[in-house]
């Protein structure tokens, strides 16, 4: 009896399957059921575009977050850098008013001495700007009202040159000299001069307040660094900053009292020869001769470009006038104030100033000779300790003065001596022509 298909599926055990339902249709691994929808295939093709674009999103935060970090970075040095500028104008100041404050601490304590020290330096400042301010002032403002009839010997001067074939840019060598010849509004100059003024204040009050800290603790900032270091480095250490203290303080007291002598002289001397405007000259005069070597070149020549306005022949008599002054400064006065802290080479002096203007402009002209002197300095009490540690380096032996004594021998036969090649070529010349007169 044959039992049909329902009967048979009636009559069957019950499975796991027949418990669920009905048994879906099978298909080929890797295919969607065909009874139902593709979820599986979007939930993965989601997935994909989610790390799609979240790479994308992770890739554009952390170059906002790199730029915002480089930006304060940036704002940070630029911070630390404003404060070391600080501190080193701050402990320039110190060492221009490290005699006052030395002879004070003598009879006061510290921060008053620092603090009188400090006045004596405002008031002599002070006193120098109201004595020559006003003058200043009406000078520099009938300057700038005559800089057209002073610009006109220059043009009449490139018109020739320019005839000649040689071209030379009035505007391009006012720019050089950082002049403004085409002039500005007084609105905008007011401004200007008022901004420049407030941040002067600002900065000189900070400066101070850093001088005055300098000079009271200066001892304990030294002890503080000295144990900072291993005990290998502390005399070293100790003996630079002695020097650094005794060179630059040195140095920069003695420039300051040279560039007020020479702009003295300079300015006197112009108003004596009738230059316009000589209280310019001379400040233009001391302010440059704050720059070794340099400096005193670019004074005269700026007494002597005002002096050619009114006639070539002032203008020589400037040129000599300042080259008296320069003569006076250079060989009697110099010697005497810097020569105990900058005992440099002429040479070494000159190629460090090159490297100075190259790498810091005025600023770096100004501090590129006692910093040469300075590590002339070290490097003579580096030699002087090797010499002590090992003396048998620097003992010329008789062996080293036989080989010198060679060796010069050796070049002298390639020595040319002008003299007495002229000598053999004039004996020669003589003899031929006592030849020529005999067979005449």
């Amino acid at each position: 009896m044959t039992v049909s298909q329902p009967a048979r599926r009636r009559n069957a055990p019950a499975t796991g399957n027949d418990a669920a339902g009905p048994v879906p249709l099978r298909t080929e691994p890797g295919k969607p059921d065909a009874l139902e929808p593709p979820q599986e295939a979007s939930s993965e093709s989601l997935r994909d575009a989610f790390w799609k674009w979240g790479r994308v999103l992770f890739v554009l935060a952390a170059i906002y977050v790199t730029v915002q970090l480089l930006g304060m970075i940036g704002g940070v040095v630029a911070a630390v850098l404003s404060v070391l500028l600080y501190v080193i104008f701050g402990g320039i100041v110190a060492l221009i008013v490290a005699p006052f404050d030395r002879l004070f601490r003598r009879a006061m304590p510290n921060p008053l001495a620092a603090i009188l020290s400090l006045l004596i330096a405002i008031c002599v400042l002070g006193g120098l700007v109201y004595a020559v301010g006003t003058a200043l002032a009406s000078q520099t403002h009938a300057l700038t009202a005559a800089i057209p009839k002073l610009e006109q010997p220059f043009l009449t001067l490139q018109r020739d040159l320019a005839a000649r074939g040689i071209n030379v840019s009035l505007g391009a060598v006012a720019s050089v000299l950082g002049l403004n010849l085409s002039g500005a509004s007084s609105g905008s100059a007011l401004l200007t001069a008022v901004t420049f003024t407030v941040r002067l204040l600002i900065d000189l009050l900070i400066t101070l307040v850093t001088a005055f800290w300098l000079l009271t603790d200066r001892e304990r900032l030294r002890r503080g660094l000295l144990t900072l270091l291993p005990s290998r480095w502390r005399t070293e250490t100790d003996f630079a900053i002695n020097a650094f203290v005794l060179v630059f303080g040195g140095y920069l007291r003695g420039q300051l009292l040279l560039a007020g002598l020479v702009g003295l002289l300079g300015g006197f001397g112009c108003w004596a020869l009738g230059v316009p405007f000589p209280l310019v000259v001379g400040i233009g005069a001391g302010i440059f001769e704050l720059i070794p070597l340099a400096g005193p070149f670019v004074g005269a020549g700026i007494g002597a470009l005002f002096a050619l306005t009114v006639s070539p022949a002032l203008a020589l008599e400037t040129l000599g006038l300042f080259l008296v002054i320069h003569i006076i400064e250079g060989y009697v006065i110099s010697p005497r104030i810097q020569g105990h802290f900058v005992k440099l080479h002429p040479l070494i002096t000159l190629l460090a100033l090159l490297a100075g203007v190259g790498a810091g402009g005025f600023l770096g002209a100004f501090f590129a000779v006692p910093l040469a002197s300075l590590i002339a300095v070290i490097a003579r009490a580096g030699i002087a300790d090797l010499r002590a540690a090992q003396p048998g380096l620097f003992t010329v032996s008789e062996e080293d003065v036989a080989a010198r004594g060679r060796r010069r021998t050796i070049l002298a036969e390639y020595r040319v001596n002008p003299g007495q090649v002229v000598k053999r070529v004039a004996r020669r010349v003589a003899k031929r022509l006592r030849k020529t007169a005999t067979s005449v």
